[in-house]
């Protein structure tokens, strides 16, 4: 089976065998106070990082160039946005996800995090989800952005992730999550709001005696900085992605 441009536009690394809007006065001096960092469980009413959402590398060109022209500066989030809802037609992506509450696993899939024995890839949960504001990125995070200067320190989730179930060819594997909303346009009519997400994802395996002996290296591993959509609706409006929104 070919592999879709989205999904090849992951890092991949095998290793070798050996409201009120009413502002009162006491408001605006709360407002000029520094902002701090605060973590807080993820609720349901929390709808801004609840739901199916479709990934894509930020290492994709023909995606990077819509970001950032030749001819400006600043990131073109909207024809990004644009460009990407025609891959998702074509149900070509780099990975999905499904976040729902923080008593509730989320989930990830990449083709490109392929099980070598079984051929298809990891099923993947996202557990101790926690929102953070501002949700903030490491230096070597960061380096995986397209303009990390750009990045602003917004409201997001964080989460950690592993493995579904247990695997006899599996040591260990655990990996990182970050999300949040970089640009969104308001519902016009009957249309929804349009919203653009960014993030960075990181995984790791360790493969166990067994699949080192057939071959597959002592491990893999991706970490990749990313855009994500919602994912599409189906006749019932349904969304189409790996979880339903709760």
């Amino acid at each position: 089976m070919a592999t879709s441009k989205a999904e090849n536009g992951m890092r991949k690394k095998r290793a070798r065998s050996p409201e009120d809007t009413t502002t009162t006065p006491t408001q605006n001096a709360l407002q000029k106070r520094p902002k701090t960092t605060v973590s807080t469980p993820v609720v349901l009413e929390d709808k801004i990082f609840s739901g199916n959402f479709d990934i894509y590398s930020m290492r994709l060109p023909f995606l990077a160039k819509e970001y950032l022209s030749k001819e400006s500066s600043i990131p073109q989030f909207e024809q990004l946005y644009k460009t990407i809802l025609t891959y998702q037609a074509k149900n070509d992506r780099t990975g999905q996800c499904f976040l729902a509450n923080a008593n509730t696993n989320g989930r990830f899939r990449a083709p490109s995090l392929q099980d070598p024995m079984e051929g298809f890839p990891f099923d993947i949960t996202i557990n101790s989800i926690t929102i953070k504001d501002p949700l903030t990125f490491s230096s070597s995070e960061l380096a995986n952005f397209l303009t990390p200067k750009t990045i602003k320190k917004e409201r997001g989730v964080t989460a950690m992730m592993k493995l579904v179930d247990d695997h006899c060819g599996i040591a260990s594997a655990s990996g990182s999550f970050k999300m949040t909303r970089a640009w969104m346009k308001a519902a016009t009519g009957d249309e929804e709001p349009a919203e653009l997400f960014e993030g960075h994802a990181a995984f790791k395996v360790n493969f166990s005696g067994l699949y080192k002996r057939k071959g597959h290296g002592s491990g893999t591993s991706c970490e990749f900085a990313f855009w994500a959509i919602r994912a599409k609706k189906d006749e019932n409006g349904e969304e189409i992605g790996l979880g339903s929104r709760l």
